[in-house]
């Protein structure tokens, strides 16, 4: 909203949003969000998306639960731009290795060259998290088995030599399809923002006043 110095240093003024979802998440009992919460979460992180991919040619290169920003009117906005990649048009692509290795796609945390649907994966990973309540890359072959931090290395053959991560057989069959376009390790082969839109995952996603309340509950 503006930006001013004072007492030896410059502020600015953002809009104020609430919690992040990875704070939502930590207020649910197992920490899992309800499909239909998801779906809206989701839903508003791909317009964001679609918006910076085609209109600002950006990509986010940080989409993450940290940061999706709420607030009690169930605005959900996409936060951090301070590792956001400029791209001369829609089919340039990057190679700069930057933002959290957790939710890195194959071909970034290869730093191999990389364009806009690099996001869409980081999305995939962050919509099965919230709706299992457990980052996807564990390290244990038991899923009931407590999750540990893997180091890069780790993560690294996780990423680049293991399948992608699956939805646990309880969720719906939209949120698996959703989970499998994103999740493609072939980034040819991941569909773009745009086009998940569209995906019949998105079109199940609360209604915004039933956001609304949840989130006031939620806080």
């Amino acid at each position: 909203y503006g930006a001013f110095y004072a007492e030896g240093a410059v502020h600015i003024a953002l809009e104020y949003m609430e919690a992040s979802v990875l704070e939502l998440m930590r207020a649910e009992p197992n920490l899992r969000l309800a499909e239909p919460i998801v779906a809206a979460i989701t839903a508003a992180v791909l317009d964001g998306l679609v918006y910076l991919h085609r209109e600002r040619h950006l990509i986010h290169r940080d989409v993450k639960p940290s940061n999706l920003l709420v607030d009690a009117r169930g605005y959900i906005k996409i936060a951090d731009f301070g590792v956001s990649g400029e791209l001369s048009n829609t089919l340039s692509k990057k190679a700069s290795w930057v933002g959290t290795m957790h939710y890195m796609s194959p071909e970034r945390i290869t730093a191999s060259h990389y364009s806009y649907n690099s996001d869409v994966w980081s999305l995939g990973i962050t919509v099965l998290e919230l709706s299992t309540g457990r980052f996807p890359y564990t390290g244990a072959d038991d899923a009931s088995a407590p999750p540990r931090r893997l180091a890069f290395w780790d993560l690294l053959h996780y990423i680049v030599e293991n399948d992608p991560p699956v939805p646990p057989a309880g969720c719906s069959a939209a949120l698996r399809d959703f989970a499998n376009a994103c999740l493609r390790k072939s980034p040819d082969e991941r569909v773009s923002s745009s086009d998940l839109l569209g995906h019949a995952f998105c079109a199940a996603a609360m209604q915004p006043a039933e956001v609304s309340l949840w989130i006031r509950g939620s806080l």
